[in-house]
């Protein structure tokens, strides 16, 4: 334990650990004997690998809440309260810091996106009950816990694998990433009069993207900066609204017709084909903004647009 963030809490509980050669891995269970349906774009070893690195540092932090203070009855004791005191009246922290090495490699996709989605149904079931909105807590009851807070940075250069088949061919964007690239996931611990709202930003440095297309070149890029909000209304069918913000800094797209269909399969993947259940269906919509700056776009213009490939470039 350590001191809490706040001196209205007791104190805070912390674990710390490092880890060598990890692999997170999506493996099917040798006792399932039904049809698979949906096979996996890649498999190394076992079964599908998500992530890997050669060493991560882990960090875990969470506050064990005090009461909540009495009120002040008169403006002479708050003047007495100091400004820092003002300043640590901050909610009870929880989180987990995740800090990436070498030999860092991520890989997803639709397939592992539906994999995200029958685990979370499965440990998280919807109860299909309106959320009651979380009351403050009262003087001498238990501070609250307002969010957790996972944050991922990668301290050396990595790679993300966007993986999606068509036909059962594997299809790939692959996307190399700088040092000092990093991911923040708020999850609001209550439930407010529109619902509660997760966050996720965060940041890739010194992006270069190539794809599995015989013309491998895509995207180089000094920065790129996202930030997701995800809106979750109190009933549970309601419609959901999801905002996207992209921010490209000095990015070099190279452009050629063929991408149109290499694009156009990788929605088709990520969107289910089966029809949607009635009992479980939640509409929800999408609005995407994106920012350039200094953006430069390269359009492949020789004759017949015919481009040499075979080069080692």
């Amino acid at each position: 334990t350590k001191p809490p963030s706040s001196h209205l809490d007791q104190y805070m509980h912390i674990v710390k650990g490092s880890l060598e050669n990890v692999r997170v891995m999506l493996v099917p269970s040798p006792r399932y004997v039904g049809l698979t349906n949906d096979e996996p774009p890649r498999l190394m070893g076992e079964g599908f690998v998500v992530m890997q690195s050669n060493d991560v540092d882990i960090y875990y932090y969470q506050d064990e809440p005090g009461l909540v203070p009495e009120e002040l009855e008169n403006e002479e004791e708050a003047e007495t309260s100091s400004e820092d005191d003002k300043l640590q009246d901050l909610p009870p922290c929880w989180g987990l810091d995740i800090v990436c090495g070498k030999g860092t490699d991520f890989n997803y996709g639709p397939w592992a996106d539906r994999q995200r989605d029958c685990l979370w149904k499965f440990f998280l079931p919807a109860d299909f009950q309106p959320m009651r909105e979380t009351e403050p807590a009262q003087p001498g009851k238990p501070r609250q816990i307002q969010a957790f807070e996972l944050r991922m940075n990668i301290i050396a250069d990595a790679t993300i694998d966007l993986l999606f088949t068509k036909n059962r061919e594997t299809n790939a964007i692959h996307v190399n990433v700088g040092a000092g690239s990093y991911l923040e996931v708020n999850i609001p611990m209550t439930v407010g009069e529109n619902g509660y709202s997760p966050t996720i930003k965060g940041q890739l440095l010194h992006v270069d993207t190539t794809s599995s297309m015989q013309y491998r070149t895509l995207l180089e890029a000094e920065m790129l900066a996202f930030y997701v909000i995800a809106s979750y209304p109190r009933i549970w069918n309601m419609p959901q609204s999801w905002q996207c913000e992209i921010e490209v800094y000095k990015a070099t797209y190279h452009f050629i017709y063929a991408q149109k269909n290499f694009f156009t399969d990788l929605i088709k993947d990520w969107a289910s084909d089966s029809a949607p259940d009635i009992y479980s269906f939640v509409p929800y919509s999408w609005k995407f903004k994106v920012l350039f700056h200094q953006f430069e776009m390269i359009w492949a213009a020789n004759q017949h647009n015919w481009i040499d490939c075979s080069t080692k470039q």
